[in-house]
């Protein structure tokens, strides 16, 4: 039974990020979300023909074009597209680096972390039970440095392909904070060491243990966060008195 409720993403603190999701019970030892969304299908249509692709000759039926290829190179989340037999048939460079910690060995063919392909099977049981609905699976994994990874997955239609194939994006929560941090820095005009603060608050750092990184008295931490959120505090309530 379905039922409505509420996920939050993000690391930081100060920072809460709130989305409408569908839960449905996980299976063992994971903790999954699962939520329905109309506009999977469309977003998550696609077609290779639609890219101009300058090498196309050269390339075999099914491979992606240099262009689409380079942009998803370019994503900060990993970016994986499998069969539902398994197979790899896509990973840019984020997406290798990520299995590369949890299983250290992606060069096997079909070697997929069996973290990740347990959301994968999740997503196939969901398109049985489900079968009118555009399902996305979500879970949130550990690799062995212990950095936290956001795991999304999701139907993969693309024209003149016989079966969907699934999408996997896989988000490094630490670095996201990170740039989420640089990016608010810049906004509210943080000082150098109110940036160093930052960065560290949004990674998840307590005020002692900012203080010990940065060689400074935990007081001295205490000042900079209470600047850095009354500066936050005036470029939220300056956007809302221009509207």
């Amino acid at each position: 039974m379905l039922r409505e409720g509420h996920i939050a993403s993000g690391y930081c603190p100060e920072i809460a990020i709130m989305s409408r999701v569908e839960f449905i019970q996980a299976p063992p030892m994971m903790n999954t979300v699962m939520y329905s969304s109309n506009q999977c299908i469309d977003q998550n249509h696609l077609s290779w023909s639609s890219f101009q692709d300058p090498d196309k000759n050269n390339r075999k039926p099914g491979d992606p074009p240099v262009l689409l290829q380079g942009i998803v190179e370019s994503l900060i989340d990993g970016i994986m597209i499998l069969s539902e037999q398994g197979e790899v048939i896509f990973a840019n460079s984020h997406a290798k680096r990520i299995c590369y910690q949890l299983t250290q060995n992606l060069s096997r063919r079909n070697s997929v972390p069996r973290q990740i392909w347990r959301s994968c099977k999740a997503l196939i049981q969901g398109r049985e039970e489900f079968p009118e609905d555009a399902i996305v699976i979500e879970d949130e994994i550990k690799t062995q440095d212990l950095a936290a990874i956001r795991l999304r997955v999701r139907w993969l239609n693309l024209d003149n392909v016989e079966h969907p194939y699934l999408l996997i994006a896989l988000e490094d929560l630490q670095q996201s904070a990170h740039n989420r941090a640089i990016a608010e820095a810049q906004k509210y005009s943080l000082t150098k060491r109110e940036t160093q603060v930052w960065l560290l608050r949004c990674a998840g750092y307590t005020r002692k243990a900012i203080a010990a990184e940065l060689y400074i008295k935990e007081d001295t931490v205490k000042k900079h966060i209470k600047s850095i959120r009354a500066k936050r505090n005036d470029a939220e309530w300056l956007g809302e008195s221009l509207i």
